[in-house]
């Protein structure tokens, strides 16, 4: 199973060093009297997002590298990105992008391109690394995927928390807007945060990943857009087992949608809302909190990051060259705030 995902991605170890990790503490943000947890949901501004405003905050750099110590003793970091135009007055939503099986925060943002696209459209985007000692791989505990983490039932849900504490120290987040993504394991992991930590997580856009926990019950209707190639070798679209993993297996694209259309009170039938040359976007309307289920299919995609490099292709299967997954995800997002 280790060398499952990335011949795709070649595996490289990573590392950041720098600033030591703190306990959690409630947000900076100023909340009206009647709000006594600094989580629940914010008054909305006129663009949909929070009307609060930050105190006692400094600007970052444009670039912050944190590393947490979590309660089983583990150092967990992570990359953040700050675009140029944050106002630390201002809350602003962070996106959550989580790299695949035997990859890594670097090689998660060269796939998604993430960074230029915080520039432009105003958010904070951060690069978790997943657990791994030593020579193991790093992953992440995302339920049916994949060990090592799976096998020592790391929390990395607990981390997420921890980590959403520790930016909210010093970076002005609007917590609701706060969501995720992942590329293959960290579209799996992505998931399992829909499912267990729903009170953080506005919406989740896994890429190439299933919802593989075996119970999944959000506290709320979350709205998920899932992007998926047909010719997905690692992560087959159509589930069952993996190569070199007989050991496991994976849920179709189609159970991953209907758990989630059930879940949030969707209608079964959908509704074509993107087509492109190679791909088609359906969106299953109807659901709960207006918490769309939106799934995007690539005709002979590979397990590849749509609208990412085309250099390589030739590793990961075909990539769209028409379907940018990383502007399609923010629009999605932008559009979903947290109720």
């Amino acid at each position: 199973m280790w060398r499952l995902v990335l011949l795709a991605l070649c595996a490289c170890s990573y590392a950041i060093p720098t600033s030591d990790g703190l306990p959690a503490a409630p947000s900076p943000t100023e909340t009206a009297p009647d709000q006594m947890n600094p989580y629940d949901p914010p008054p909305r501004g006129p663009d949909g997002g929070s009307a609060q405003r930050c105190r006692g905050l400094v600007p970052p750099p444009s670039d912050e590298e944190v590393r947490i110590r979590t309660p089983d003793g583990r150092i967990r970091l992570a990359q953040v990105h700050v675009p140029r135009n944050y106002d630390p007055r201002v809350p602003m939503p962070l996106v959550l992008n989580f790299h695949g099986f035997l990859s890594n925060p670097w090689q998660q943002e060269i796939l998604s391109e993430m960074k230029q696209r915080s520039e432009t459209r105003g958010f904070i985007v951060v690069y978790p690394q997943a657990s791994g000692e030593g020579l193991e791989p790093l992953s992440w505990n995302a339920g049916v995927c994949c060990p090592p983490a799976t096998d020592k039932q790391v929390d990395d849900v607990g981390f997420v928390r921890l980590l959403l504490d520790r930016l909210a120290l010093t970076l002005c987040i609007d917590p609701a807007r706060v969501y995720a993504t992942g590329m293959s394991n960290g579209g799996f992991f992505a998931y399992r945060l829909a499912c267990e930590l729903a009170d953080r997580i506005a919406a989740v856009a896994p890429v190439a990943g299933q919802s593989g926990l075996k119970t999944c019950t959000p506290a709320r209707p979350v709205p998920i857009l899932h992007i998926h190639g047909t010719a997905d070798t690692l992560v087959p679209y159509g589930g069952g087992t993996p190569p070199l993993a007989s050991n496991l297996r994976f849920p179709s694209v189609q159970e991953s949608i209907n758990g989630w259309v059930e879940r949030n009170g969707c209608r079964p039938e959908p509704r074509t809302q993107l087509q492109l040359p190679d791909s088609r976007c359906v969106v299953y309307p109807g659901c709960r909190a207006e918490a769309t289920v939106m799934l995007c299919t690539v005709e002979r995609g590979g397990h590849s990051w749509p609208g990412g490099p085309q250099s390589l292709s030739f590793i990961l299967g075909y990539t769209s060259p028409h379907l940018r997954a990383s502007d399609l995800m923010i629009d999605f997002f932008l559009a979903h705030p947290r109720p």
